[in-house]
């Protein structure tokens, strides 16, 4: 069983407050630095069995409660009173960078040899973000469920999709970023007009997993040069069931490896302990 502790002492570069779980293993060979997806948190119960599984095998796993966490949240700022507000509803995504920073830091100040850098959902869009900037120290890449964010746009519909966007950017251009727009496109929560302009314009920083378009370049995932593991659930959507074009399009990455977990959703309900698995046998393959 996992040996958890709260850790409450991190701030971002941009000065922000960020808790982590960290599950130890006692040792401090290899460690899992992962970020939840949209409006979850640190706590997603299907990590919380990882963290279970890596603890009885010798790794670690730090588990961020990164700035988009759930919905609405306020983030404390350093040496302040103030708060800012965020979650899913008012973040920049470029802004990841900060969370991923402190995280891997967090890990190396832990003392961990190795980090693989690792996140759900949203939080893959994010970690392919995030490493094509800043090429971080980490062995590895766990990649789960990755979604074409604006592909879940466009299911409603081109007019759909511009009508939304072209409210976003009158709100924005107006002087109220903040002013909320109401989604039920993949963000199904109501979404500040910034974080819908910066999420879902043409040639996003967000639009780094374009299974459905499939552009011929794909610059994001192209930078990925260390072994990557991706997988979905197979009652997932069929958008998330391209991996094999996706590994295609990762041309510096020397190993990528995909699954699809049969029978499960987005959260691998009732397959937590076979998620678990799959990810421990690939990181004892190819790290320990």
């Amino acid at each position: 069983m996992a040996n958890i502790t709260f850790i409450n002492d991190c701030y971002t570069k941009d000065n922000l407050h960020l808790y982590m779980l960290h599950s130890d293993p006692g040792t401090r060979d290899l460690c899992v630095v992962f970020s939840h997806g949209m409006t979850g948190n640190l706590t997603e119960y299907f990590a919380m069995v990882w963290a279970d599984k890596f603890c009885d095998n010798g790794i670690g796993l730090l588990s961020i409660n990164n700035r988009g966490h759930n919905i609405m949240n306020n983030t404390h700022v350093k040496d302040s009173v103030d708060s800012v507000r965020i979650g899913t509803a008012y973040e920049k995504f470029e802004d990841c960078v900060y969370d991923f920073e402190c995280g891997i830091e967090k890990a190396k100040e832990l003392g961990y040899k190795k980090v693989i850098l690792a996140g759900h959902s949203l939080g893959t869009n994010k970690s392919v973000y995030y490493y094509s900037q800043k090429k971080p120290d980490v062995a590895g890449i766990i990649l789960a469920s990755m979604p074409d964010m604006i592909a879940y746009e466009l299911l409603y519909g081109e007019e759909y999709y511009n009508n939304m966007l072209a409210e976003a950017k009158a709100n924005v251009e107006a002087g109220n970023p903040d002013k909320l727009v109401e989604v039920p496109g993949v963000s199904w929560v109501p979404m500040s007009s910034g974080t819908y302009v910066n999420w879902y314009s043409p040639g996003s920083n967000l639009d780094n997993i374009p299974v459905v378009r499939n552009p011929e370049k794909w610059d994001q995932i192209a930078e990925l040069d260390v072994p990557v593991l991706t997988f979905s659930g197979g009652d997932e959507e069929d958008m998330y069931h391209h991996m094999d074009l996706i590994g295609e399009k990762a041309v510096k990455c020397p190993d990528f490896e995909w699954y699809i977990i049969p029978d499960t959703d987005h959260c691998y309900t009732g397959k937590e302990d076979e998620c678990a698995e799959l990810v421990l046998d690939w990181i004892r393959r190819k790290f320990l």
